[in-house]
């Protein structure tokens, strides 16, 4: 059938609108004996998004629909990584989606999760030295942390940074 109709898929051709009469499929012969009226038969073209954890974890349940909605809120999670995210593309050179965005479902779609490294903030107190150069610093999870900090203290050697002030 050459006929189209957002958000269905095309059935069979019928001598009643509502379905009820006699049934043709597409392209079936027909005698031509007599005048005929048909009228296309639709169900819901139900489409289904895949989601893909991308070297995440966890479990999402596929989602299907047969019209725009909301794509289902992410559940996985990545150690050390924040979610940045939907790609079509694993490596995030696809078309990008928004948590929650609204997706027309007019067709099947993988989505890879897209993650990007969490920071941290990693503030030094001098404890009764100087002020520390820097005064703080922005760390990436999982990366080489550079240099630390450095301070003084008059009549003092200094022995390192602690998470506690008393060492």
């Amino acid at each position: 059938s050459p006929f189209t109709r957002d958000g269905y898929a095309f059935v069979e051709w019928n001598t009643r609108p509502d379905g009820h009469g006699h049934s043709f499929a597409d392209g079936q012969e027909y005698s031509f004996s007599s005048d005929l009226t048909l009228y296309a038969q639709w169900s819901r073209a139900w489409h289904t998004v895949r989601f893909e954890p991308n070297g995440g974890t966890g479990y999402m349940r596929d989602q299907r629909e047969s019209h725009p909605d909301e794509l289902s809120p992410n559940a996985f999670t990545r150690d050390g990584f924040g979610f940045d995210g939907w790609n079509t593309s694993a490596d995030g050179h696809g078309r990008a989606f928004e948590d929650g965005e609204v997706y027309s479902f007019s067709s099947d779609l993988t989505l890879y999760a897209q993650w990007r490294r969490g920071t941290h903030t990693v503030t030094f107190d001098a404890n009764g030295g100087s002020n520390p150069t820097p005064a703080s610093k922005v760390v990436t999870f999982g990366s080489a942390y550079g240099a630390l900090a450095t301070t003084s203290r008059a009549g003092h050697t200094f022995d390192g940074w602690f998470t506690a002030a008393t060492g």
